[in-house]
């Protein structure tokens, strides 16, 4: 896999140089938007997605590229969605690393940020589950460095937003069980706001909702 020449690549060129490489196209994208071209988010999320692929290697807990980057990703646009779940998915497959990292004096102010982007993310039904899933992991690595007031107010308004879209989804899937057959036209009205108010809660997938509680379980 590509990923897997990504890794050998990394430990052949050394970590540093590595990630340099990797990074030199998001720099680039960056630099386009600065001299006023359109963001080019398919190269942006290409570049997270090679990034995200070296995770395994034992980067220095103070490495800067790396602190750049993660405080870089909450500033990207959330649209397409797919940018928002490839960040997600990077987040959380760095979280031990933050957790290094925050341990040895760096990225501690990062978290807040972090987690309204992905409280953002959760909103989409495409990046939503890689969000889930990064708020699972980022608990269950950083929750030690979650204690500060202003994160556990965050905490308790990702929660909470996670019950509401969990009671929509179940309230739409409801609704539109209705057996074979045709449907009565009170019953398409009932499906029709049962789906409307699940969108506008940002309704999540089941599994995606019990990632999350997970996740905060675990601070």
């Amino acid at each position: 896999a590509w990923a897997d020449v990504l890794v050998d690549g990394c430990a052949a060129v050394g970590q540093q140089r590595a990630l340099q490489l990797l990074l030199m196209p998001l720099t680039e994208v960056s630099q386009a938007v600065a001299a006023g071209r359109e963001f080019d988010w398919k190269t942006a999320e290409l570049a997270l997605h090679c990034v995200r692929s070296v995770a395994c290697m034992p980067f220095n807990p103070t490495e800067p590229m790396l602190e750049q980057l993660l405080t870089a990703l909450p500033t990207l646009p959330p649209q397409p969605p797919q940018l928002p779940y490839t960040s997600a998915l990077l987040l959380s497959a760095y979280a031990e690393w933050l957790d290094k990292a925050i341990s040895a004096g760096k990225c501690g102010n990062l978290m807040p940020q972090l987690l309204q982007m992905l409280l953002t993310a959760l909103g989409n039904t495409v990046s939503a589950p890689a969000a889930a899933i990064a708020i699972r992991d980022l608990c269950d690595c950083c929750g030690q460095h979650m204690g500060t007031p202003h994160i556990l107010e965050q905490l308790m308004s990702l929660y909470q937003k996670t019950l509401e879209a969990g009671v929509a989804t179940k309230t739409a899937a409801a609704a539109g069980n209705g057996g074979p057959g045709v449907m009565g036209a009170a019953q398409q009205t009932a499906t029709a706001g049962a789906g409307v108010a699940a969108a506008a809660s940002g309704a999540l997938h089941e599994d995606d909702v019990h990632c999350v509680i997970q996740g905060m379980v675990m601070c």
